[in-house]
């Protein structure tokens, strides 16, 4: 389709190891017909990374991400965290800047995503990624 943005990766596997490997993500822009706002691109989660495991005895992590949009209008972000992927809850709405501050508990694996919205109301997730906090 066009007008829309686009995310993809690469996940590198073997036949000979249990080790799966995904590389950085891209985004990328088809034009479409031309019309007043355009909707921001999936922010690309930068940390922590995916399947990291972070060691924290308070529970203290540091999320960041980065976000972009061709009309350059991004209004806000809304974290969503979670230990199931399939029921993340808003952690944090009208987050203004790109990375937050969380105080979570120890020994659990959590799911994150971001929801970037525009001034024009327009909002685009991206991918979920893990990460594990352990003392």
């Amino acid at each position: 389709d066009r007008g829309y943005p686009f995310t993809w990766w690469v996940i590198s596997s073997s036949e000979i190891s249990t080790v799966k490997t995904k590389s950085e993500v891209w985004s990328f822009y088809i034009e479409g017909i031309q019309q007043q706002t355009h909707i921001p691109f999936p922010a690309q989660l930068k940390a922590p990374l995916e399947g990291q495991t972070i060691v924290s005895s308070s529970g203290q992590i540091n999320l960041e991400w980065l976000g972009s949009d061709l009309d350059n209008d991004i209004a806000y972000y809304q974290i969503y965290l979670g230990t199931n992927p399939d029921r993340l809850q808003l952690f944090q709405d009208n987050q203004s800047i790109p990375n937050y501050s969380a105080n979570l508990s120890v020994g659990n694996t959590y799911y994150w995503k971001i929801v970037t919205v525009d001034r024009s109301g327009n909002k685009s997730e991206s991918v979920i990624q893990s990460f594990s906090i352990s003392s």
